[in-house]
């Protein structure tokens, strides 16, 4: 993973970052302190890296590891679906955070809501902005070379161009309204939810560690969530979350 992480940042140009990292010791110290089995120190070292700026997937993965080692579910499942988000076709990303998730008692998906998560884990909203930009740009291009030529090839170009323009922004679409829109958090503790944001109301259903759900609305310290698979909803003190 370490290798990866190097890759990756030769990939996208982070080596600055990275070298400031590495000269203050504090990603050494943090995958050091994980091997060594020193949990604590690896959360503090990490929480840092990502505090001065460094936001990358495999950092959020380890974090994620490390909160897990410490029987924090909650944060564990917090970190991995940052990862998921940054990656999301990586395998062992992917693996964690389906292991999490069972562990916080989130259930199966439908075939139909399966389907779609395949399709959203396809790519990751900074690739499909990028490839947006770059479909359209040839859309242009191949549009006006047809209506200055008037040649059949480019019409066959501009109309396939056309064709992955509508399924990329037709992805885009789905990953802006699921990861902008559509406000998600993460339940750090067990819980209950309430009918009513009363601290005295009696609890509707308790709520694991873990778990994945979407915010409705705010109201002062309480916050209207609504489980992300199961469709529950009720009021929770915004102290039990934090969103992704």
């Amino acid at each position: 993973m370490k290798k990866v992480l190097i890759v990756f940042l030769l990939l996208f140009g982070l080596i600055p970052v990275y070298a400031d990292i590495t000269e203050n010791g504090r990603l050494s110290s943090a995958l050091d302190s994980y091997k060594s089995g020193n949990y604590e120190n690896s959360i503090k070292e990490y929480e840092i890296i990502i505090l001065n700026g460094f936001s990358n997937p495999y950092v959020y993965y380890n974090l994620s590891n490390a909160y897990y080692k410490s029987n924090d579910i909650g944060r564990a499942s917090l970190n991995i679906e940052k990862a998921l988000r940054l990656a999301p076709r990586d395998g062992d990303i992917r693996y964690n955070r389906n292991f999490i998730a069972k562990l916080s008692g989130e259930p199966e998906k439908n075939t139909a809501e399966y389907i779609v998560n395949i399709i959203e884990l396809l790519f990751s909203l900074n690739e499909l902005i990028i490839a947006f930009f770059i479909i359209t740009a040839f859309l242009c291009v191949s549009g006006g070379l047809y209506f200055l030529k008037q040649k059949k090839l480019f019409l066959k170009i501009s109309t396939v161009c056309f064709l992955i323009f509508s399924l990329n922004a037709s992805l885009l679409y789905l990953k802006v309204y699921n990861e902008i829109i559509l406000c998600e958090a993460v339940v750090l503790s067990d819980t209950q939810v309430r009918n009513k944001p009363i601290k005295s109301e009696d609890g509707a259903f308790a709520v694991s560690a873990g778990r994945k759900v979407i915010i409705l609305s705010e109201l002062g310290r309480w916050v209207n969530i609504k489980l992300s698979v199961d469709g529950f909803s009720g009021w929770i003190d915004k102290n039990y979350i934090e969103k992704i």
